[in-house]
């Protein structure tokens, strides 16, 4: 944690702190992100298009932390939601994109990304507004 606890590099810590920063916090983290649009036979791509966003998504009961720092981890289900238009070819995503065969390599569960951006709460779940994603 440094930036007087408002800059963070592992989400688990930076969840933790929004109560105490009563505001966004910055995060730059790796982590693994669930793509619901892209599980089992669905066209993730299509979907994508279609809703005009990628969904990124971690927690819940799919991703329980069995090791023994589960403590470190989240505390409360993350969302992350990208439009398609402020993505690297500023329009629809091709079946055939890196960003696509990526993800769909990873059958949309568990997919390491790198975030830049900022993370705000919500009554039910977290929030990131990506400034940047990367593999």
């Amino acid at each position: 944690m440094s930036g007087s606890g408002y800059y963070f590099t592992n989400l688990g810590d930076a969840s933790r702190s929004l109560p105490a920063a009563g505001k966004a916090v910055f995060i730059n983290i790796e982590d693994r992100f669930n793509a619901p649009q892209f599980y089992g036979a669905a066209l993730g791509a299509d979907s994508v298009n279609a809703e005009g966003y990628l969904l990124l998504e971690k927690g819940g009961a799919a991703d329980y932390h069995y090791g023994d720092d589960y403590y470190r981890q989240s505390t409360a289900p993350v969302k992350l939601v990208a439009s398609i238009k402020k993505m690297r070819t500023g329009g629809p995503m091709s079946m055939t994109s890196h960003e696509a065969v990526y993800i769909r390599g990873f059958a949309g569960r568990n997919v390491p990304l790198s975030v830049f951006g900022t993370l705000t709460g919500t009554s039910d779940y977290l929030q990131i507004k990506p400034f940047a994603i990367w593999k």
